[in-house]
């Protein structure tokens, strides 16, 4: 299946969807919104579900880390108000930079 076909007749969906009223912003291709969009909430679910999970082990734990506690907390809650915000996933640029911002951070978690 040609690709390029399949993205240049969304792009020209979308520009008569706009025509019509029915996007907020035109040109935007909705193959890459929805990638977007999929990619930064696992990146911020994974997160959320990780620092939840690490913190209950660590204080159940018999010699629990009190410095890595805290991080766990702090971690989840920040990534559960990232994913929230509506506002950051009402442009691209917003969902790349929380893309950019907290992958290293999965990353990190999972080594």
């Amino acid at each position: 299946m040609n690709t390029h076909l399949v993205k240049e007749g969304n792009d020209q969906l979308q520009k008569r969807k706009a025509k019509k009223g029915l996007l907020v912003k035109p040109g935007i291709n909705s193959l890459d919104w929805y990638e977007l969009t999929e990619i930064s909430t696992y990146i911020i679910n994974t997160i959320i579900a990780y620092a939840s999970t690490a913190q209950m082990k660590e204080e159940k734990s018999p010699n629990p880390d009190r410095k890595k506690i805290p991080y766990l907390e702090m971690l989840y809650k920040e990534a559960y108000s990232v994913n929230r915000n509506t506002a950051n996933f009402q442009s691209l640029e917003k969902i790349q930079q929380i893309i950019d911002k907290y992958s290293p951070v999965l990353k990190s978690l999972q080594n």
